[in-house]
């Protein structure tokens, strides 16, 4: 029989399984926005011929999604993301200062 194993606190920047956990979280952020963008919750911001992944930029520990400003796109992707971040005790900036 194995013991529980209780995370007190997170993991620090420059810890290698930072990089690990990063990666893990980010791909499920990209199968979200995959699936809204196939259920046409939110709209590509610029017509593609190939059907791929929605685009998103990340760079280190920053994650830049793209895409149009439509009110209704804008706000179910503000709910995902707060969702998405509550769930994984991330904190979101939203570029406004």
């Amino acid at each position: 029989m194995s013991k529980v194993f209780h995370c007190i606190k997170g993991v620090r920047q420059g810890d290698p399984l930072s990089l690990l956990l990063f990666v893990l979280v980010v791909d499920l952020l990209q199968f979200l926005l995959n699936k809204a963008k196939y259920q046409n919750l939110i709209n590509l911001p610029i017509p593609l011929q190939y059907i791929g992944d929605f685009p998103i930029l990340q760079y280190i520990d920053d994650t830049l999604i793209i895409m149009e400003g439509y009110a209704r796109h804008l706000a179910f992707l503000k709910a995902l993301l707060n969702s998405f971040a509550t769930s994984k005790f991330l904190k979101i900036h939203d570029g406004a200062y």
